[in-house]
């Protein structure tokens, strides 16, 4: 398996170039220092060589910077397809074309808490972002709930989401309301607790699935009613 020193930052796809965004000076230089004013190679994620000897170039008249790959290079990709851009151990360039599995995540405070995380690990370690989801859950399960500040974690759940008392109704069925409140507090046992405790080190894939599931639960919560 390869191992990648960081994610560079989100592109786009447009009439076969590759534009990448300048967000802020600090992170376009801390990202892309290592390959400005030099000549790499571009490969897909599957190996396919897409150009050699690229070099990065100033936009014109927007900020960021472009890497020209030829107009069939991209010709199935609609203009503004969005791309994540990886610096392989050679120093070349990787890119990865976002697809619908990796927009999964459709709770917009969720992806901005988590996203980053997910996208460039030199910005903290993984388990931040479980660490954040979980949390994020809790929050929305005691505002919904109602449920005192002293009440958290377990009792929390217990709380909110008992298939006998809970303040939340997730669904009308007990068995399914049960397995609500298990699936929730599996969530909080098996990760939230261990990463609160210790910096676990869980690999960015099972850490993408998790944050799904949480994902779900966050949306759960949001269509439930009091009881």
């Amino acid at each position: 398996m390869r191992e990648y020193r960081h994610i560079l930052m989100r592109g786009e796809i447009s009439s076969g170039r590759i534009y990448v965004p300048q967000h802020s000076e600090g992170e376009l230089k801390g990202n892309l220092g290592l390959v400005q004013d030099r000549a790499f190679n571009i490969f897909l994620s599957d190996g396919t060589l897409v150009k050699r000897n690229a070099k990065l170039q100033k936009t014109k008249g927007k900020a960021g910077l472009r890497l020209n790959c030829g107009q069939d290079t991209f010709k199935n990709c609609t203009s503004g397809t969005p791309i994540f851009l990886s610096l392989r151990p050679d120093n070349d360039i990787e890119i990865k074309i976002q697809t619908n599995i990796d927009r999964l995540i459709s709770d917009e405070e969720l992806d901005k808490e988590c996203g980053q995380l997910l996208e460039n690990p030199r910005l903290g370690n993984y388990w931040q972002a479980v660490n954040l989801a979980c949390t994020l859950l809790e929050s929305r399960i005691r505002a919904k709930s109602g449920a005192p500040k002293n009440v958290y974690g377990y009792k929390l759940i217990d709380y909110a989401l008992h298939p006998q008392n809970g303040k939340l109704i997730c669904r009308d069925h007990s068995g399914e309301q049960d397995g609500i409140f298990q699936l929730c507090s599996g969530v909080m046992k098996a990760y939230r607790n261990p990463n609160a405790h210790q910096k676990s080190a869980i690999p960015r894939d099972k850490v993408r699935k998790i944050v799904g599931i949480v994902d779900l639960l966050l949306e759960e919560i949001e269509e439930s009613t009091l009881r």
